[in-house]
């Protein structure tokens, strides 16, 4: 995932024919950040759940300023995200505290 996240920011960048440091940068920057998501994944605690929400909330903001939208059409960008990652946040969590009382009871056999 994380060769294939480098590789298509290294391609966005020369289709764009943006400067070299400016596309070895964004890659180098979106390589680094789906790491630290896959490793947030392994942090069971809620003050990580809820970095994750609010990024992911304020980056789904960011893109909708940048393309220009309404304050009203950015208002709901951000309310639909957020409300949008506390449900799979909530799923997620769910899961893997299932998946946990299963191998629990497996191991007690």
């Amino acid at each position: 995932m994380l060769i294939l996240t480098c590789l298509l920011w290294l391609l966005a960048g020369a289709y764009l024919r943006d400067p070299f440091w400016l596309v070895v940068a964004r890659a180098a920057g979106a390589t680094a950040w789906t790491l630290l998501l896959g490793w947030s994944f392994t942090v069971d605690r809620p003050g990580v759940r809820v970095a994750r929400i609010a990024l992911g909330a304020g980056f789904a903001t960011g893109c909708a300023v940048a393309l220009g939208a309404s304050p009203a059409a950015i208002a709901a960008v951000a309310a639909g995200a957020a409300s949008l990652l506390v449900v799979v946040e909530h799923a997620v969590h769910a899961r893997v505290a299932s998946a946990d009382e299963q191998r629990g009871a497996q191991t007690s056999h």
